[in-house]
């Protein structure tokens, strides 16, 4: 029980640490979402960088967001039944806001910008973009489906993107994709809950080591308390054999 309060009490000290070292949140949504009334499937994002420092630092220092898209040759073909994919267009709005000295927002500026891809090769960029507290992308990549059951055909995206961005705390974050990072995070979550249960069998085994001992204890405290009153009981009996003996002795 010791070791578990101390190790809780560890655990409380690290979270706190990483707490104070936090400069920033950034949320992310994606969905698929299907029109079936005009043939398209839309890939839509949202992204948005929340400053949660106590000085409001992101209002004046904003993060970097990459956001990496790739368009698969078109025509697609989906099978010779489903139809193809002719054409795809990214559109990104990209919301700015314009802080005042005390952190108060004074303005929102939405920026748009459109991308379209027709026939041609695979098509893959990465566009950059800048966000300081509160400022927010919305990506929609809606690519068009000439027949209607080409939509739900073997889910497949004919184009897609995913995100890296930075932190104030991580140089070099914008080396690794969200998804990446993700995967790592849940790496260390599983050595972390590995480590636990591990700490968790040990902890069971002195505790059973402990309770066998204290088993064993009584067992042999009670064995010396018969064994006290065997002794006590043979003593009498042997006084008892002494004297009527010594008795019969005297009487002769």
């Amino acid at each position: 029980m010791k070791n578990k309060f101390i190790l809780v009490i560890l655990f409380s000290l690290i979270l706190i640490l990483f707490i104070n070292l936090a400069k920033s949140e950034v949320y992310i949504w994606d969905s698929v979402n299907v029109d079936s009334n005009n043939n398209i499937v839309d890939y839509h994002g949202y992204i948005q960088f929340e400053d949660t420092t106590a000085t409001m630092s992101g209002a004046n220092t904003p993060i970097n967001i990459n956001l990496w898209y790739i368009i698969q040759a078109l025509p697609l073909v989906l099978n010779g039944s489903y139809g193809s994919v002719d054409w795809c267009n990214l559109t990104i709005q990209d919301e700015q806001n314009t802080f005042d000295n005390l952190g108060n927002i004074l303005n929102v500026t939405d920026v748009v910008s459109s991308y379209y891809f027709g026939i041609g090769a695979v098509n893959s960029s990465v566009l950059s973009f800048s966000a300081k507290n509160k400022d927010s992308l919305i990506a929609d990549l809606r690519c068009h489906y000439t027949d209607p059951r080409g939509l739900y055909y073997a889910n497949i995206l004919a184009g897609s993107f995913t995100t890296y961005m930075s932190s104030y705390e991580c140089a070099t974050c914008t080396d690794y994709s969200l998804e990446q990072l993700a995967d790592m995070s849940a790496k260390n979550e599983n050595i972390t809950k590995n480590e636990l249960s591990i700490f968790d069998n040990i902890q069971k085994v002195v505790d059973y080591n402990f309770q066998f001992w204290k088993i064993a204890s009584w067992i042999f405290k009670i064995i010396i308390v018969i064994g006290s009153v065997g002794l006590i009981f043979a003593g009498v009996y042997f006084f008892y054999i002494f004297f009527s003996n010594l008795g019969k002795e005297l009487s002769q």
